[in-house]
């Protein structure tokens, strides 16, 4: 990954958790919730709370690891199904 490729990449997550930060400020929710609400929208369901909490752990999980070039959806598909 060249240098400009990595600076956008931090530029682009700088931005969305700007985002994340002033719209969960905005509507009174946890960012937790929003992002709940966000890849459950994303994948076409209405999340339950079991559903919730998955996404959650499997979102930290990924981001401890530092994985960048995930498909994110693909794996939480994957991991919804088993």
């Amino acid at each position: 990954m060249s240098t400009q490729s990595v600076r956008t990449t931090i530029d682009i997550n700088e931005d969305l958790a700007r985002k994340l930060k002033e719209y969960s400020a905005r509507h009174g929710l946890t960012q937790k919730t929003v992002i709940t609400q966000a890849v459950s929208n994303y994948i076409g369901n209405e999340a339950k709370e079991k559903d919730a909490k998955f996404l959650w752990l499997k979102l930290r999980k990924i981001a401890k690891e530092g994985r960048q070039d995930l498909d994110l959806i693909g794996e939480l598909r994957k991991d919804r199904n088993r």
